[in-house]
């Protein structure tokens, strides 16, 4: 047993069959055995359903609430030759939220503005100094990633200046919902969606 760098010990999970039967019997590498064993993937078919998944495994987008809503506004932007700008955040999540939505939109023959904060002066989150930017750029449709659940005020902002939001996000919700054109998050109270783990690149990419 293995310590961490400040002492603490490291406690390896007791699989839920034998890594070394399960090794023989589907001919993978003794290593990938217990990482299944541990997360208790022991029977030849959910073994293949994990390693080779697929989309028509995944849950409907549509169980989400909003998602409806979502997908209608980002697409009558689309077609009525709206400027867009994606607002993500600054960690690994908020990143890839953010350039998984603008690669769906550049194949739909759209160039939307990305706006990622600036941690150490805007904190977390859609901003005042974003929604004005979005708003000097011509704007009117903010898409967040990965924030936006309690953006009650800067939501409100943007639709002063003429702009909606599309909120997607993953983050517990602890204030009433902002009064976006839809507030797309499975950790909302009336959300169907059965998955509440997803990050905020899934939800991006649903």
């Amino acid at each position: 047993m293995s310590r961490s760098l400040k002492g603490l010990r490291w406690r390896v999970r007791v699989g839920e069959c034998e890594p070394e039967t399960l090794s023989q019997m589907l001919g993978v590498p003794p290593l990938l055995a217990r990482l299944l064993s541990n997360r208790g993937i022991c029977k030849k078919e959910a073994v293949k359903e994990f390693l080779t998944p697929s989309l028509s495994r995944l849950h409907d987008p549509f169980l989400m609430r909003d998602m409806e809503r979502a997908a209608s506004r980002i697409l009558k932007a689309v077609e009525g030759g709206e400027r867009i700008m994606i607002h993500g955040d600054y960690d690994a999540d908020g990143v890839t939220s953010s350039a998984l939505l603008y690669l769906a939109l550049q194949r739909l023959g759209v160039k939307p503005l990305v706006y990622l904060p600036r941690r150490g002066v805007e904190g977390y989150g859609l901003s005042d100094a974003a929604v004005e930017w979005a708003a000097e750029k011509g704007v009117r449709l903010i898409i967040t990633t990965d924030c936006g659940s309690g953006a009650h005020e800067e939501v409100e902002l943007a639709a002063e200046k003429g702009m909606d939001v599309v909120i997607t996000d993953h983050h517990e919700i602890t204030h009433p919902l902002p009064p976006a054109v839809a507030v797309v998050n499975p950790k909302r109270r009336d959300d169907l969606y059965p998955f509440k783990g997803l990050s905020g690149v899934g939800v991006a990419f649903k």
